[in-house]
This record gives structure tokens, C-alpha cells and sequence, in this order.
């Protein structure tokens, strides 16, 4: 049996929770139960990608009762210790506070290489969308874009040499490996697949060798990630990428995907449009930015970049999942990305 599906058994889980979590709250005497929540989970033979939440129910010394929302990132072939590392290297940088939020880590375990983290309780952007929550958006879309800048304007200390320098051709699993397998996997597609990555990787070596400062950029930032609190608070989660980069490639990226999100639930083009202005907008505000014409072929060519990892992402997961376009529409976005890059 994979050793993951340990973490699916309330009975197990319980058992570790007790011995390896409820030490790291020592107000806490016991814990009362684990309600199992799967938000990800890729289970085979030998390997896992899972995220999983324990809505955990703690009793302390007066018999009191509280519910944590404890989370847990876990891989098989990625070592989750940094993903814990990275959180506590925020905190201590200072980077959470009563509006801007970020999870905060608990306790690494090698045995399943996962990462326990405590969450942040609230409503995704992407849910938000989905719900058509326009209104909230607009609320939640500057708070976003003040996120973004606090972390881009972070001093960077490199603890352990835990954040590496990262560019495209760098990202899992690596510009010669995707290449590889797109080649193999899909031929018909393959020549304007590499044409456009390999022109979008040009085009960003181009820029860092003009860029004058690098920052710490969350590097996988899209709405799912994005969590409002309430109408004055707001977190990130998902650590797994933060690195050293460009950060005009977390504001292309988001972008990227608040449009993209958004154009399958939103019909009105142009209110799209508004809502990635709002958060552009206030991402200059305050980040004490005045846009010029570099800043935005940057922003621009991370933007196409994440078309094409959104593609990859449906020809890659494609056997996982059951929706029948996913093929189809892996084809329109590198068309989208090749054709806003004039090749």
C-alpha cells in the first residue's frame, strides 16, 4: 500500500497528529477528532501529489474546545521540507500582519515528505469567479495587488540557500524535459509548442540581463491561491515555487490567469479586462512603480508564458482528468500565445 493513504485514515492520522502536531500547541491537552479532507489528490502504485486539509478539533486544560484547519502538502518526488522552510523564512522577514496573510508552518514530516501548515481560513478568488462575485473581486483584487508588492519589496536573506535564482527554462520539470516529452507525447503539436517557448525563454533572458533588481516572487500566483478573509484581509498560499526571479513574472502570471479564469465564467470581455486593471493599477500604487514600456514587455512576455504552462498543464494532467476538450483547448492557447507574439 502507498504509504500516503495513511493520511486518509482518520485512525492512523489521529494517531500522528497526537505524537508529531498537538506538541506544537502546548495549550492544548488533546485532540479530540480529525475530520479528512482531500483537496488534491494523485494517488499511484508507488508515487503521490497530494494536498490534504484536517479540520482539527483541539481540547484544552478547561475541557475547551477550538477547530484548526491544518494542512498538509505531500510529494513523492518533490522534497516538501523547503515548502516549510519558505514560510517560516517569511514569517521571520515579518510578512504576515492583521490584513496580509500567509499559512504558517508546523511541522515537516520526511516519512511522508510533507509539509504541515496551518491555513488561511477563507474564499478563494477562483471560487469567487466562479460564484460570479464580481463585487468581491473588485474588493479583493487591490488587497491582492498590495500582497504582491509587500513581497517583491522584502529584503532578500537566503536562509540555507532556500530560494533558488529561477527563470523559465528552469521551472519542474525543466525546459529540456518538457520539450522532450511534448515531442514524443504530442508531434503534431511539438512545433509550435517549442517554437513559442523557446522564443518566450529568448525574450526573458533578454530582459534579466537589463533588469536591475531581482525579488522574491511567490511564482505560481493565480487566483486558487489567492484567499479573501474578508473585505479587509487577505492571504496567499501554495510555497512551493517561491524563488529569487523577475517579479514582473508574478504580475504576468496572475494576469494570466485572472483573465483566463474569468473568460470561462464572466461573458462581459471588458469588465475582464477592468478587473485585471484594478489589480495592475494598485500593484503600481504600491509597489511605488511607474510603469514604462519595459515593465510591461516583461509583465507581457511572463503573461504568454503562462499560456503555454497552462496549456502544458491540460496535455500533461490530460489522463487525469475526464473533460474531452482538455486537448483541444491546450491547441487554442499556444495558438493565443503565438499569435499575440507576432510568429
Amino acid at each position: 500500500m502507498n504509504i500516503i493513504n495513511e493520511l486518509f485514515n482518520t485512525k492512523s492520522t489521529l494517531s500522528y497528529f497526537i505524537r508529531k502536531i498537538l506538541p506544537k500547541y502546548p495549550k492544548h491537552k488533546s485532540i479530540e477528532s480529525i475530520e479528512i479532507i482531500p483537496h488534491k489528490k494523485y494517488i499511484w502504485s508507488d508515487n503521490y501529489h497530494v494536498v490534504i486539509e484536517f479540520v482539527t478539533t483541539f481540547i484544552n486544560s478547561e475541557n475547551t474546545k477550538t477547530t484548526i484547519s491544518i494542512f498538509c502538502t505531500a510529494h513523492s518526488n518533490e522534497n516538501r521540507k523547503p515548502v516549510c522552510i519558505k514560510l517560516n523564512l517569511l514569517w521571520d522577514l515579518g510578512f504576515n500582519d492583521s490584513y496580509l496573510s500567509i499559512p504558517k508552518a508546523i511541522h515537516y514530516s520526511k516519512k511522508y515528505n510533507a509539509c504541515f501548515y496551518e491555513g488561511v481560513d477563507g474564499i478563494s478568488l477562483y471560487e469567487l469567479i466562479k460564484d460570479n462575485n464580481v463585487e468581491s473581486l473588485v474588493t479583493a483584487l487591490p488587497l491582492a495587488a498590495k500582497w504582491f508588492a509587500k513581497l517583491h519589496s522584502l529584503e532578500i536573506i537566503n536562509r540555507d540557500n532556500i530560494l533558488k535564482k529561477s527563470t523559465i527554462a528552469r521551472v519542474i520539470p525543466g525546459k529540456k524535459n518538457i520539450l522532450e516529452r511534448m515531442e514524443i507525447d504530442y508531434p503534431h503539436i511539438y512545433p509550435n509548442y517549442k517554437k513559442v517557448f523557446i522564443a518566450i525563454a529568448k525574450i526573458e533572458n533578454k530582459h534579466l540581463a537589463k533588469v536591475k533588481k531581482l525579488s522574491i516572487v511567490h511564482g505560481d500566483a493565480h487566483p486558487e491561491n489567492i484567499i479573501s478573509v474578508n473585505a479587509r484581509k487577505l492571504g496567499v498560499i501554495d510555497f512551493t515555487d517561491l524563488c529569487i526571479a523577475d517579479p514582473a513574472r508574478d504580475i504576468g502570471t496572475f494576469t494570466q490567469q485572472l483573465e483566463f479564469m474569468s473568460s470561462r465564467k464572466l461573458i462581459n470581455p471588458e469588465l475582464i479586462k477592468k478587473l485585471s486593471g484594478i489589480f495592475l493599477k494598485n500593484y503600481f500604487k504600491y509597489a511605488k512603480i511607474k510603469p514604462d514600456d519595459f515593465l510591461f514587455e516583461r509583465i507581457n512576455n511572463y503573461y504568454n508564458w503562462t499560456t503555454i504552462r497552462t496549456a502544458t498543464y491540460f496535455l500533461t494532467q490530460i489522463k487525469l482528468m475526464t473533460r474531452k476538450d482538455c486537448h483541444n483547448r491546450a491547441i487554442s492557447l499556444i495558438n493565443q500565445a503565438k499569435e499575440k507574439m507576432g510568429l
